[in-house]
């Protein structure tokens, strides 16, 4: 095989691996209202013992994915929930927090206080912005 063949080869590849990899990533184009939807389904499964329950919400919100204007750290927050959906801790029965990496943790309690605030104003918040300062 040539170095041109070999290079073009090489660059059809990683292209198909980058357009895979964006694919999963969750939309960054939901309106705040279908977010919070998708967002209050789920904390609310966070009380209750249904596992099945649980990870069927988890899954809308990272379909339904993030309002634009979402702050980053906010956005990482819900790829997490990607990863786990697509990982093995449903099945595991690891909730998200269980199974993200220590660092990560309190990003995913960052995200619950953005979308308390997201939620009860109707606007994106930015990150950090929870009145009640926990």
């Amino acid at each position: 095989m040539t170095a041109r063949a070999l290079t073009a080869l090489t660059s059809a590849a990683l292209l198909v691996a980058l357009a895979g990899c964006s694919s999963d990533a969750p939309p960054t184009d939901a309106s705040v209202d279908a977010y919070c939807d998708a967002y209050t389904e789920w904390a609310l499964t966070t009380e209750g013992t249904d596992w099945e329950a649980y990870s069927e919400a988890a899954g809308r919100l990272v379909e339904v994915g993030t309002p634009e204007g979402t702050p980053d750290a906010e956005r990482h927050a819900v790829e997490l929930f990607a990863d786990w959906v697509r990982s093995e801790a449903p099945g595991e029965r690891l909730s998200i927090a269980q199974w993200a990496p220590e660092e990560d943790r309190a990003g995913i309690y960052g995200l619950m206080d953005w979308s308390q605030v997201t939620c009860v104003t109707g606007e994106v918040a930015e990150t950090g912005a929870n009145p009640l300062g926990r």
